[in-house]
């Protein structure tokens, strides 16, 4: 029981750093009428540029695979350290 209290502060305490950090994005689109939209397209944004540099990495690879089949010289892939995970966590551009 103790543990898991322990468990639920950490969690509860990590969720008010975080709150804390958004909520001065939050003030800076108070005053527009459209900044949940700014919010959804920011995810959408990063989520895409995601999606787009694997799709990239996908065709050189696919490219080099092709080249290798027809007998001419392939110019090697970009070099992938592991598999890149797609964050779903947000998060914000830094400030100026």
């Amino acid at each position: 029981m103790q543990k898991q209290m322990t468990k639920k502060e950490a969690s509860f305490d990590s969720l008010l750093k975080v709150n804390q950090t958004l909520q001065k994005y939050k003030e800076m689109v108070a005053g527009n009428e459209n900044s949940d939209l700014i919010i959804t397209l920011s995810k959408s944004v990063k989520a895409e540029k995601e999606k787009n540099k694997q799709l990239t990495d996908s065709l050189q690879i696919l490219k080099t695979e092709l080249m290798k089949q027809k007998g001419a010289k392939a110019t090697p892939p970009v070099e992938k350290k592991e598999p890149q995970k797609v964050n779903t966590e947000f998060t914000l551009p830094k400030e100026n």
